[in-house]
């Protein structure tokens, strides 16, 4: 009987284990998205994808600075500071990318 104790509670910490990255990586996910969408809602459809990418890139930098700050492992077996921050600042780089030059000039306020 308390083989199987052992044996259930040992499953238990390797799936737990197993999942806790994954756990990390849908919390991170949660984390970006939520901003995103309010941006989506609060700011005229013209200047979504240019604030978007103003506001990712910004988060990128901050990320990378608090990786830095922290002294963050730059490699590992799991999602780091580093690898949120290269995610940040590629989504922003793509938003950029499909955005209407007019349109960041206007965000800009150029005549």
């Amino acid at each position: 009987m308390d083989s199987r104790r052992t044996l259930r509670g040992s499953t238990t910490e390797a799936v737990l284990q197993f999942l806790k990255p994954h756990v990390k990586l849908g919390g991170l996910t949660l984390l970006a998205a939520t901003p995103l969408a309010v941006v989506a809602m609060l700011v005229p459809q013209p200047l979504v994808l240019p604030v978007v990418s103003l506001a990712a890139i910004a988060a990128g930098g901050l990320a990378a600075l608090i990786a830095w700050l922290i002294r963050a492992k730059r490699r590992g077996n799991t999602i780091t500071s580093w690898d949120v921050a290269g995610a940040c600042v590629l989504i922003g780089c793509a938003a950029a990318m499909l955005s209407d030059p007019e349109n960041v000039l206007n965000l800009l306020g150029a005549p």
